[in-house]
């Protein structure tokens, strides 16, 4: 397989506190064929790692939520599903809380705001991508 090419169907844990963000990420990556898992805060991402970490292909994690923020959820997914490929929403330059998340810094980060085409490249996937003839958004529920 080539460094742009992924297998037909990646699953995605997508983790933003701005539904918005969330859904337009979702939709996006949908389209491309990706079975999608959202969250909407880092607490529920902590919750779908612990039951899915090892069925999940790609994690989109925004680093500025309130609650569990985004560098605690990458440090869990570290210890969780260590292979997982993460995408961090925030900005280059953005400063870690805590000692602990330094080595998480140099993940590959896509600034807000971005096109669906900006997430593409990013999660490597071109358009044209082999689109999935069943998609599955996985919300979860039970949560308030």
């Amino acid at each position: 397989m080539g460094k742009n090419s992924l297998p037909n169907c990646l699953t995605v844990l997508v983790i933003d506190d701005d539904p918005r963000c969330r859904a337009s990420i979702a939709k996006t990556l949908q389209d491309q064929g990706c079975e999608i898992v959202e969250a909407s805060d880092g607490f529920q991402g902590i919750s779908v790692l612990s039951r899915r970490g090892r069925e999940l292909d790609f994690l989109v994690v925004d680093t500025e939520m309130p609650g569990v923020h985004g560098w605690e959820v990458i440090r869990f997914a570290s210890r969780v599903a260590p292979r997982l490929r993460v995408l961090r929403l925030g900005r280059l330059d953005d400063l870690v809380p805590a000692v602990e998340y330094r080595g998480f810094q140099g993940l590959p980060v896509l600034e807000k705001p971005f096109s669906p085409s900006e997430l593409r490249t990013q999660v490597r996937i071109k358009p044209g991508f082999r689109r999935r003839q069943r998609h599955v958004a996985a919300a979860l529920e039970g949560y308030s």
